[in-house]
């Protein structure tokens, strides 16, 4: 069986897999900042220049400059997108904290007081740094450096009776909750409070510490993986007990908002080709290769083709494929229903697309008339993408592309 392409005469039936481009390439890599900063400004110029066969729509004319954008964007970095809000509770219920207890100097001889180290790890709940439906794991980790000048720590270690009220604080620079799953981590710094006279916010009795009317407050101080360049800031609330041990309980509440780097689609016409050795020629059906790119500076997750129509007349959709990892069907099957998955695109990353789509008939002065040879009709996708905290793009991503059928018709065997 024997293809055949637009532009040279190939051997690959409908169905067969290609080169979409690099195709895991970069998997939740980070590319270099200005390089994604000039891919995100080229897709904004797509459309105003460039072979008319492969031209992009996506909702307006791309504006003049191409040249002064794109110096633009490789000298500014790329932004996080809006912050999504949460509002988490971690620790409940378990029994897990460590705490070890040091002397130090006090506020007034320039030291941070008698310190208590907390450690402990939890489950990470859907919904912080992933969609609230997501079924991907995840874990917290909490350090919290307490500190108090009014118990000070005896040998024994236990502390010396003080105070409860408003009397320890969490030293910022060494207290972190740092949140993970396979698509990266996110550290926060928490802190709550000052040595300074008057400065402490945490309740404490030498036992237990807890938030009171005033919250602590956090904010990301790095991001790795997918979350690389988040940013985000919140408030939290705290209770742990800090007996020396490895089984005190705990619990932490944080409150906020992360935003984290966005994708975004290009999508460009690869090839057309006549299909099934000729027969798709002779049914006026020609295969049109999409080649999809996520250009942002952001990974997605779950990307989806939503749609795929033509706003020629008498042009109408046959069949689909995801090339590369995702075959969905074999090109022989009917459309069936969408969406589609085409997986998760790291930033850079592309996939291809094939669509089968039946050309208009003779009758009714169609575009194409009754030859088709390089008939030229328009094509629209749609497409969902999420970010790597699982929010879509709004509004959904939509492309509308010239096609230009094969200038050749199939070779007689």
């Amino acid at each position: 069986m024997r293809s055949f392409k637009t532009v040279a005469r190939g051997s690959r039936p409908f169905g067969g897999a290609t080169a979409g481009g690099p195709r895991r390439a970069r998997r939740y890599g980070v590319p270099a900042a200005a390089a994604a900063a000039m891919a995100a400004a080229l897709v904004s110029v797509a459309g105003s220049g460039g072979d008319p066969a492969q031209r992009i729509s996506a909702g307006g004319s791309a504006p003049g400059g191409a040249t002064a954008q794109i110096a633009a964007a490789a000298a500014a970095p790329a932004a996080p997108g809006p912050p999504r809000a949460f509002t988490t509770t971690l620790g409940v219920g378990t029994v897990n904290g460590r705490a070890r207890i040091e002397r130090s100097l006090g506020c007034a001889a320039g030291g941070d007081a008698d310190y208590w180290h907390f450690s402990s790890e939890a489950p990470l709940p859907a919904g912080v740094i992933t969609g609230p439906q997501s079924t991907l794991a995840g874990d917290a980790r909490l350090f919290a450096d307490l500190h108090s000048p009014f118990h000070a720590v005896r040998a024994t270690p236990e502390p010396v009776a003080g105070p409860a009220n408003e009397s320890a604080f969490l030293l910022p620079d060494a207290s972190r909750v740092a949140l993970s799953n396979q698509r990266g981590t996110v550290k926060l710094k928490i802190g709550s409070g000052t040595c300074a006279r008057d400065g402490q916010t945490l309740d404490f009795d030498g036992t237990t510490a807890r938030t009171n009317e005033k919250p602590g407050t956090w904010s990301i101080v790095s991001a790795s993986g997918s979350y690389r360049s988040a940013a985000g800031s919140g408030d939290f609330d705290l209770e742990a007990d800090v007996s020396p041990g490895a089984d005190n309980p705990w619990k932490l509440v944080l409150r906020g908002g992360v935003g984290v780097l966005q994708p975004a689609l290009q999508v460009t016409v690869a090839e057309t080709y006549w299909g099934r050795d000729g027969v798709d020629y002779a049914k006026r059906q020609v295969a049109v290769a999409y080649d999809v790119t996520n250009t942002g500076p952001g990974d997605s997750f779950a990307t989806f083709l939503q749609t795929a129509s033509s706003p020629t007349p008498g042009a109408s959709l046959v069949a689909i494929i995801i090339n590369g990892d995702n075959l969905l069907i074999d090109g022989n099957t009917p459309v069936g229903t969408f969406p589609r998955s085409l997986g998760d695109l790291a930033s850079g990353e592309t996939t291809r697309v094939t669509l089968k789509w039946q050309l208009p008939l003779p009758s009714g002065s169609p575009p194409c008339g009754l030859v088709i040879l390089n008939c030229r009709f328009d094509t629209t996708l749609g497409f969902r993408l999420p970010d790597a905290l699982d929010v879509a793009a709004s509004p959904d991503p939509s492309f509308t592309l010239h096609v230009n059928a094969p200038n050749l018709p199939p070779p007689v065997s």
